[in-house]
């Protein structure tokens, strides 16, 4: 969840520091959601956070699905926000 101010100040930083920081969150996104998902391939003994959550139901898929799925919703959401205000501004 750290990753989503970083995120937003990164979209609206812009230039090359709002594009590394973007980047972080994404990459850092695609790593969680490979930890969750070799719970999937992993001994069910594994100290993991994602090996603790399978053990209370939720599925590595829903996990890796969800940690990827946070950051680029809120992106998506940001992109939609700047398209709706150009929209308003050339009104």
């Amino acid at each position: 969840m750290i990753g989503l101010p970083t995120l937003t100040f990164g979209h609206y930083q812009g230039g090359q520091l709002g594009e590394y920081l973007q980047a972080s969150v994404f990459l850092t996104a695609i790593s969680d959601a490979t930890e969750a998902l070799m719970v999937l391939f992993s001994e069910k003994s594994s100290n993991s956070d994602f090996s603790k959550l399978e053990h209370f139901g939720i599925h590595p898929m829903v996990s890796a699905a969800t940690v990827f799925l946070i950051p680029l919703t809120l992106k998506s959401m940001l992109l939609l926000m700047d398209w709706l205000k150009k929209e308003e501004l050339t009104k």
